[in-house]
């Protein structure tokens, strides 16, 4: 585990590696990207690094990040997601852990994981977007997830397979006021775009804002 205490680390993109840990000091509350952080952990990309934040190397496993916030500095690098790992064939990132973080100001996706499965991805706030393919045995849970000025849905699934998502609060783009409040324990069927609840029964989910669902690989354009 390498722990941060309080105050913005400004970096260019961070390489996780198996069996690390990042660990903030205090979870942080709030979505706004806050000027200062007086109390919190900050991570935070360079002015023109115009790249990624933190990137998960292939093959990982057992990596993780808590109570931190990531910042990708949004007006002053032209790309870049705050936390990623990208298809390496067979090298999943396995035993992903994500939890009471805040992901804030990322020019591209907030989170963008493919094959990077089990995950646990928990009591975060995401402002920038959720985007997982190719994964299964993940748990999504109590997270708060927006996407940014209607640019992509707040959070797009492709390619699942016995997932887990449970009171998540999934904010429209339509409206700002606008939300999708997840009531019970469900899983998705992403053939058909359904959810199953913990009931047993099924039920349409709002397919387009805030949520895409794709049964093939297709990636966000």
């Amino acid at each position: 585990t390498v722990f941060f205490p309080s105050g913005v680390y400004v970096s260019q993109k961070l390489t996780l590696k198996p069996y690390v840990i990042l660990q903030g000091v205090v979870q942080s509350d709030g979505w706004a990207a806050l000027t200062s952080y007086d109390f919190a952990s900050v991570i935070k990309l360079k002015d023109s690094t115009n790249d990624d934040l933190i990137l998960v190397e292939g093959g990982a496993k057992n990596w993780g990040l808590k109570d931190l916030v990531i910042d990708g500095n949004q007006a002053n690098n032209t790309r870049g997601h705050t936390l990623v790992h990208y298809n390496t064939g067979s090298d999943k990132a396995s035993g992903g852990l994500i939890d009471g973080c805040k992901f804030v100001e990322a020019q591209d996706w907030a989170i963008y994981l493919v094959n990077a499965h089990p995950l646990n991805i928990s009591n975060n706030t995401i402002t920038n977007g959720l985007f997982l393919s190719n994964f299964s045995d993940t748990l999504v849970s109590n997270n708060s997830i927006d996407s940014r000025n209607n640019e992509h849905p707040s959070l797009w699934l492709a390619n699942g397979n016995a997932n887990v998502y449970s009171d998540n609060f999934i904010w429209r783009q339509e409206a700002s006021s606008s939300s999708t409040r997840q009531t019970q324990l469900v899983t998705v069927n992403t053939t058909d775009n359904y959810l199953v609840f913990s009931s047993g029964t099924t039920a349409d989910w709002y397919d387009g804002q805030p949520v895409e669902f794709k049964a093939d690989t297709t990636m966000p354009s």
